[in-house]
């Protein structure tokens, strides 16, 4: 274990509890800037839309990513999947989260919110009956003909307050061009 300090020796003989436990820092080299500052990365799926079947199994992080200043208050970071936030979180962006332990939301803010079955990347805002989220996304395109038209790609819904399992505060989002 002298090799890897940062593998928790019960993870690694027993496998419980957490994988690591520090920080990994990256080696220090003169031509390198850098904050230290590194937060885990999970390969798992953030829809930004419904029509996404997820596995929602716990999962480990696959690497790390280090942001420096840009997302210094996210706890971890994941890829978003869909179109349903663009242009603002397009698909295959990362955004970085922290958990929001809240008993309140900002409405109109972006988070995370997670169910059973799925992890939706949404705007959200409380019903009228302050008895669900409302899930609102930023891609307002609609259908332009036949049955659905003038109908939203991206409808909003509504997920009951009993059935979020927990609340990821969005921290802020690193996109790339795409050439």
């Amino acid at each position: 274990m002298e090799v890897f300090p940062e593998v928790s020796r019960s993870w690694f003989l027993a496998g419980e509890g957490e994988m690591l436990t520090t920080t990994p820092q990256p080696e220090k080299d003169a031509t390198v800037i850098s904050s230290g500052k590194v937060i885990p990365y999970y390969d798992a799926e953030v829809a930004a839309g419904t029509a996404y079947g997820m596995e929602m199994t716990p999962t480990q992080p696959v690497g790390w990513i280090e942001i420096g200043g840009l997302l210094k208050d996210s706890e971890f970071a994941m890829r978003v999947y869909g179109n349903s936030m663009t242009p603002n979180y397009p698909a295959g962006c990362v955004v970085g989260l922290r958990q929001y332990n809240e008993h309140f939301i900002e409405p109109g803010t972006v988070y995370v919110i997670e169910t059973s079955e799925n992890r939706f990347l949404k705007r959200l805002y409380y019903n009228a009956e302050k008895t669900a989220f409302r899930c609102l996304s930023d891609n307002h395109m609609k259908h332009e003909n036949g049955p659905m038209e003038g109908e939203y790609f991206y409808p909003e819904f509504e997920i009951p307050f009993e059935d979020a399992r927990r609340l990821l505060r969005v921290t802020g989002v690193i996109k790339r061009n795409v050439m």
